[in-house]
């Protein structure tokens, strides 16, 4: 028996490389404007949740033992009652 021989693509030279790469950056470029006003609430999103993560994960483990399942919704709620009060 004969193996046939692998299927390979054509490389991409410069050019194509070239026409890709500032197409992506067009799309990027157009999605981040459209996207300009839920940036910020992205960021702070991710900085509230970078920033609660220990207090939950202490609420969690030590304050909520008692309970038969392990609540992190319970633990969040809780952590933002803290903080606010």
């Amino acid at each position: 028996m004969v193996n046939p021989p692998p299927i390979t693509s054509a490389r991409w030279g410069g050019r194509t490389k070239r026409i890709v790469a500032l197409i992506m950056l067009v799309l990027t470029v157009f999605v981040l404007l459209n996207l300009w006003a839920i940036i910020p609430l992205l960021v702070v999103a991710t900085l509230l949740s970078y920033l609660l993560y220990p207090l939950v994960n202490f609420i969690e483990q030590r304050l909520l033992f008692f309970l038969p399942f392990r609540s992190r919704v319970l633990a969040v709620i809780l952590a933002f009652v803290i903080i606010i009060a």
